[in-house]
C-alpha cells in the first residue's frame, strides 16, 4: 500500500508563499497544505503539489484503510426514522476534522491512517460482506466519515446497485461539493451533530464555529437526503435553558419541525471531567423542543425512557416502541400512518422507485 489515491476536491494555490501548496475543499476547514505536510485531519497529504488521500490505496486493487468494522442496529447511529429495526454494516477510518474534548472514539479520531495496523478493504469486499451478514445497508461512522470521501463514493455506487442503503454519521464539517458528490454516488441519509454555538466549537472542539454545520444541514435538505440531528447535552457547556432556546430557535429555521431531533445524554469520555447529564435536564429540553414546534424530539442514551419512542404528533398514539438501540414494536400502517388518526409519519423504509 505504498501508493495512495489522489484526493478529490482540492486546488493549487498559485499565489501561496510556499510553492506547491494546495487548498483542500473536502470539508469547510479549507486547509492550506504545503508540500510534505498533511491537513488538520491527517488524512490528506501534499506530495509535490498533489494532494493524496492517505486512507485509500490506488492501483489494481484499490482499498480503504479501515480501523473498525461491525454490524450494528441503525437506531444506535441514531437514526429513528430511517429503516427502523434494521442493521447496517458500520465501518470507520481514522482521523477527524474536529477535536471535541469529550470524544468517545478518541482512539480513532485522534489517530491517523496506518497500513501496519488498519485493514485494507476494497469497495467490492465491503458490499459483499454487508450482503453476507444480512445487513440492510452500510454506515460510515465512529470517526468522521467525510475523510473517507474517495472510498465512500466507490462503496456507495456499489451499494446502491446491490439494493443497500447508505448513511453518514457526521459532525457536519463537510463542503457542499463533497455532499453533492456523495448524494450522486448513492448516499441516502446523514445524521449531523450540532455541538452548540460558536463558542462551544472554538473552546471545546478546535472548530471553525457552528455556521458551517448549519450550512451542511441546509445542504442535506436541499439534496433531499434523509436527515436527523443530534444535540449532545454536556453539563456546563451547552445545556442551559438559554443554550437550548438559541439552539431550538435555529433548529426550527434550518432543519424544520419534521426533522427528528435527538437530545442525547453525555457520559464522561475523552478525558473530559463533567458528570453525566441529569435526566431532568434532558426532559426539560424535550419539553422546550415540543413547545417550540419540533414534532419528533427524542431522548438519547437513556435506555427505557419513554422519550425514546415515536408517538404521533397529532393524537399521541404510540407508534414505535424502543429500548435503547432496539425496536420492540412498530404500530404504523403500511404507508407509515398512525392507525388512530391517519397522520403520516416521515419515515424512510424503502428506496424511491427510480432507484429500484
Amino acid at each position: 500500500m505504498s501508493e495512495r489515491q489522489e484526493a478529490r476536491l482540492y486546488k493549487p494555490l498559485e499565489d501561496a508563499s510556499i510553492e506547491g501548496s494546495v487548498r483542500c475543499g473536502l470539508c469547510t476547514r479549507g486547509c492550506v497544505v504545503a508540500p510534505g505536510h498533511a491537513g488538520f485531519c491527517g488524512t490528506r497529504r501534499n506530495r509535490d503539489g498533489v494532494l493524496l488521500a492517505v486512507n485509500y490505496a490506488a492501483g489494481a486493487r484499490p482499498g480503504g484503510l479501515l480501523a473498525a468494522l461491525e454490524s450494528r442496529p441503525i437506531e444506535i447511529k441514531p437514526f429513528f426514522h430511517f429503516y427502523p429495526g434494521t442493521t447496517a454494516l458500520t465501518y470507520a477510518g481514522r482521523g477527524c476534522n474536529l477535536r471535541c474534548a469529550w470524544c468517545q472514539n478518541a482512539h480513532l479520531s485522534r489517530t491517523t491512517p496506518n497500513p501496519a495496523r488498519d485493514a485494507c478493504w476494497s469497495p467490492e469486499e465491503l458490499v459483499a460482506l454487508a450482503l453476507t451478514w444480512g445487513d440492510a445497508g452500510l454506515s460510515c461512522s465512529f470517526s468522521e466519515p467525510t475523510l473517507l470521501h474517495e472510498f465512500n463514493r466507490d462503496v456507495f455506487r456499489l451499494a446502491r446497485a446491490a439494493g443497500l442503503y447508505t448513511c453518514y454519521v457526521s459532525n457536519g464539517l463537510i463542503s457542499f461539493k463533497a455532499l453533492r458528490e456523495l448524494a450522486s454516488a448513492g448516499l441516502d441519509a446523514v445524521k449531523i451533530d450540532v455541538k452548540g454555538d460558536d463558542d462551544v466549537y472554538y473552546q471545546y472542539c478546535q472548530g471553525p464555529g457552528a455556521g458551517p454545520v448549519w450550512s451542511a444541514i441546509r445542504a442535506a435538505r436541499d439534496l433531499d437526503l434523509h436527515l436527523e440531528i443530534v444535540y449532545l447535552m454536556v453539563p456546563g457547556v451547552n445545556d442551559s435553558e438559554a443554550d437550548m432556546f438559541r439552539f431550538i430557535g435555529r433548529y426550527m429555521v434550518e432543519a424544520g419541525p419534521d426533522v427528528p431531533l435527538h437530545l442525547t445524554r453525555y457520559h464522561p469520555a475523552g478525558g473530559f471531567s463533567a458528570s453525566a447529564t441529569p435526566i431532568a435536564t434532558l426532559e426539560r429540553a424535550w419539553q422546550m423542543a415540543r413547545a417550540a414546534g419540533v414534532r419528533y424530539p427524542y431522548l438519547g442514551n437513556v435506555a427505557g425512557h419513554p422519550g425514546e419512542n415515536t408517538t404521533c404528533p397529532t393524537c399521541g398514539k404510540l407508534l414505535i416502541e424502543r429500548h435503547g438501540d432496539r425496536v420492540q414494536a412498530i404500530h404504523l400502517t403500511a404507508d407509515n400512518g398512525c392507525p388512530d388518526c391517519g397522520e403520516v409519519i416521515p419515515i424512510v423504509n424503502q428506496r424511491p422507485a427510480e432507484d429500484e
